[in-house]
């Protein structure tokens, strides 16, 4: 329910904030000034690229928050700063004045919505520079003051309720197992280091910067989610994102299947019905490889944790680093047939899989 939730939200916000033909503006309010209509305001507001604006609310303005911590009463009256709104324009309004008295280009807001705000956290790095921590609709950036972002972070250490096509989900299993699993996901944790991270990307910042260079800020990331199920086992993959610079990111992925009964991990070997080597040499044979080093390496690095189950097919990981003739890891994809099957536990098999139920 959760992840349908926000799939209406982004689309509730596309569609107010004209992902169409009109384009909303972005921007940091600086100055709140009072207005002559009841339970409306007046704002300036800096873009990102450092423009400045004046934004006019009239009667039929549609504002919302998206935050408990931030509501339209405190943007009005200004009780909460730093705070960053979408707006759509309706049109040019009358001419507004900063507090400076710099006369600025407006517009009448169809809508407002507030899609950002600073928190009351801080952060400083080795050097002592500050850092703010800035809430999103679904993530936290880190910013200097400046607002020049360095990392978006975007966990979650609680397994997404999705349905899947059997329709089976995390919240449909017995209670006991649904706290079992819960209580697994909260004791794995987040499985970054957000300071480290940081740290990292200041220290791009600082060499790009030096160089005249741009920079593109780091992101890191954590789902965790069902992939399949089988008559008696929940599978759900934890993925994590994790930046090395220049914009490319690194993938970490830990599958764990879960007794639908018990919400207790079974030990990825119980899901084969034979051996680890006898497991390795039938998911060679269907691969289908012609290099030999690396069938002689994949069946050495093999390792039945790194076996990721979806409902149509399956993947076996062979992480970065585990294949000494290969640069990056691989991947191999294979998908259900009856050899596949003959080395798999019969409750172990998804329900969706092909041929399964036929």
């Amino acid at each position: 329910m959760r992840k349908i939730f926000y799939i209406i939200l982004l689309i509730s916000i596309c569609l107010l904030s004209g992902c169409g033909e009109k384009k909303a503006i972005i921007g940091l309010v600086t100055e709140v000034q009072p207005s002559d209509i009841p339970n409306c305001a007046n704002f300036v507001i800096r873009t990102d690229t450092g423009n400045q604006f004046g934004i006019l609310m009239s009667s039929t303005t549609y504002l919302t928050s998206y935050f408990n911590e931030v509501d339209q009463a405190q943007l009005l009256d200004g009780t909460k700063k730093d705070v960053v709104i979408s707006i759509m324009p309706s049109g040019r309004g009358k001419s507004m004045t900063t507090a400076d008295g710099k006369k600025l280009k407006t517009y009448m807001a169809t809508y407002i919505h507030i899609i950002s705000y600073l928190t009351d956290e801080t952060l400083q790095l080795s050097d002592r520079t500050d850092i703010q921590i800035w809430k999103e609709l679904w993530s936290y950036t880190y910013r200097f003051k400046d607002r020049t972002e360095l990392l978006e972070v975007s966990g979650s250490t609680v397994p997404d309720g999705v349905v899947m096509s059997n329709g089976d989900s995390l919240y449909e299993l017995p209670k006991s197992a649904q706290t079992n699993i819960l209580a697994f996901y909260e004791k794995q944790g987040l499985l970054y280091d957000v300071t480290k991270t940081l740290e990292q990307a200041y220290h791009s910042y600082q060499l790009l910067k030096e160089k005249e260079q741009p920079f593109q800020p780091y992101y890191l990331a954590q789902s965790i989610y069902p992939t399949a199920s089988s008559e008696k086992v929940m599978y759900f993959l934890t993925s994590v994102s994790l930046p090395f610079g220049g914009g490319y990111m690194d993938a970490l992925q830990i599958p764990v299947a879960f007794d639908k009964e018990t919400g207790k991990p079974i030990e990825p070997l119980e899901l084969f019905h034979c051996s680890k080597e006898k497991a390795i040499d039938t998911i060679l044979d269907l691969a289908k490889l012609q290099d030999l080093t690396l069938i002689k390496e994949m069946r050495e690095a093999f390792q039945p944790k790194n076996v990721i189950f979806y409902e149509d097919n399956m993947e076996i990981v062979f992480p970065k680093g585990s294949l000494p003739s290969q640069k990056d890891g691989q991947i191999l994809l294979l998908d259900y047939t009856d050899s596949l099957y003959n080395i798999l536990q019969p409750w172990a098999i998804p329900l969706q899989a092909p041929n399964k139920n036929m």
